[in-house]
């Protein structure tokens, strides 16, 4: 059975207990890093990008990328996350000339500072 498909049993099986959906995530975690998948999907991507149509598709995964780390990061109130995630969309605003969203970052920011 694949990692994947014994963490996915193992999540949808209500009597499963919490050990069995640990060990599946532990192989799958071993799999991940003993496979060295990123460094395998960076080298896929620097091979595919003399495609313009790749080239766009990336570019829009990685601005998709980014407000899912911002979504994620308010949403588990993590502070790190949240600033990281936010110095990227502000990169993001700027490229894509909407400056006013730039400045909602500020307020936002102060909030969480002040509930973490």
């Amino acid at each position: 059975m694949r990692p994947a498909d014994e963490v996915q049993e193992a999540s949808d099986n209500r009597n499963t207990s919490p050990e069995s959906i640990m060990t599946a995530h532990g192989h799958l975690e071993r799999i991940l890093i003993d496979e060295d998948v990123m460094q395998q999907l960076k080298a896929w991507e620097a091979e595919k990008s003399s495609n313009a149509m790749f080239r766009s598709m990336m570019n829009y995964v990685h601005r998709v990328e980014t407000i899912l780390f911002f979504v994620e990061a308010s949403r588990n109130a993590d502070l790190n996350l949240h600033l990281q995630a936010g110095e990227a969309l502000s990169k993001l605003f700027f490229a894509l000339d909407r400056i006013k969203y730039k400045r909602l970052q500020t307020p936002l920011a102060t909030v969480y500072c002040r509930y973490a």
